[in-house]
């Protein structure tokens, strides 16, 4: 004959102990509900925690592979303590000394007709690289891919000329490089003429010493650095022509000059 049955409350009040054995499973699955909850945030949902980071804390940034242990021979049986070796991630990025600045915006603005400097840019503080190099900056590669621009850029044109479309200081030496018949011929920008010119001009200034228009530059170095003003400027660059100091700057550079071409003075 089975036993009768009994009311919930009067069973629980019968027998605590099935009762004690409840409430220890429930909190059991509360805590492990809690632990798996917080393990899900902690290693799934932030990627940022890799497994190095986990293992070595604040160290986390640092490359397992450089882990070394170091063995004391004095104590055999101590733990080897790890040396830690930076990791970086990635090459600085690339400064540029003014006279490679110059050649890489010569030779950026000389790549395509409408490569235009950014309204934005501060001429009196140094450009950003990746603004006027065709070639990741932080690469390993990066400064081999410099000097290439660089040599590429005074190879390809050994005489360089910003000036002034409206200005006849820069018509007369324009037409000084046209009667030499260079070869290659000059490469000639009229700033004025540019929508970037209230950055360009300043900017050229500031790398390469000449305070105003017309800029020459033979073999991207600037002819008149120093020089106070636009007359003493034209000055110097006339008595480099009149004693054919110029000329050899410009062969010297790279560029031909037709032998058969006589300048102004006959010579």
């Amino acid at each position: 004959m089975s036993a009768p049955l009994l009311p919930s409350s009067v069973a629980h009040a019968m027998y605590p102990h099935k009762r004690d054995r409840a409430r220890q499973r429930t909190t059991i699955l509360a805590l492990f509900a809690l632990v798996a909850f917080s393990c899900y945030i902690l290693f799934i949902t932030n990627p940022s925690l890799s497994a190095r980071s986990r293992v070595y804390g604040d160290r986390g940034a640092l490359a397992y592979k450089d882990f070394v242990a170091m063995p004391h021979a004095s104590s055999p049986t101590r733990r080897p303590q790890p040396i830690y070796r930076p990791v970086h991630t990635h090459s600085p990025q690339l400064v540029l000394t003014p006279s490679q600045e110059l050649a890489a915006l010569s030779a950026f603005l000389a790549a395509l007709p409408h490569n235009r400097l950014p309204s934005a840019v501060n001429p009196n503080q140094p450009l950003d690289p990746q603004l006027i190099l065709d070639f990741n900056t932080d690469s390993e590669s990066a400064r081999e891919e410099l000097d290439r621009v660089v040599e590429e850029m005074w190879t390809r044109h050994p005489v360089v000329l910003f000036a002034r479309r409206h200005s006849m200081h820069s018509r007369e030496l324009q037409g000084t490089l046209t009667r030499m018949n260079l070869n290659p011929s000059p490469l000639v920008f009229e700033v004025d003429q540019r929508d970037d010119a209230s950055v360009l001009t300043p900017l050229l200034t500031r790398l390469t010493g000449v305070p105003t228009l017309p800029i020459l530059l033979i073999g991207g170095k600037p002819i008149g650095v120093g020089a106070r003003n636009l007359e003493s400027l034209m000055a110097e660059i006339q008595g480099l022509e009149d004693s054919g100091e110029l000329k050899s700057m410009i062969l010297g550079a790279g560029a031909g000059i037709n032998p058969t071409t006589k300048s102004r003075k006959g010579k």
